[in-house]
């Protein structure tokens, strides 16, 4: 079973190496929190609400409302946007945050 951070990590396209150094914390700490074998600290949850937080401000002044259920089905606009991939949770996530 994955765990609620890695799952936010692969999401947001951060290896467990990428995360370790944005949170300027050992590899083997990182391992720890997406194995679920020690709890993630608030600023590391913190540190990635705001990449997905700038993601979103992108994607919220890059995108209309049209351009944004052309997105949901083009995944080349999320690539562009830097996620991962357009899977159902990031598709879920950001429609639901960018539709009135």
């Amino acid at each position: 079973m994955i765990t609620l951070y890695a799952a936010a990590l692969r999401w947001l396209g951060l290896s467990q190496a990428d995360a370790a150094d944005l949170h300027s914390v050992r590899l083997d700490t990182m391992k720890s929190w997406c194995s679920g074998r020690r709890e993630v600290p608030d600023f590391a949850w913190n540190q990635l609400r705001e990449i997905a937080d700038h993601r979103r401000a992108w994607l919220a002044r890059a995108l209309t409302a049209e351009e944004l259920r052309f997105a949901t089905e083009n995944e080349e606009a999320w690539r562009i946007a830097g996620f991962p991939t357009a899977d159902s949770f990031a598709v879920a996530l950001v429609a639901r945050e960018l539709t009135p």
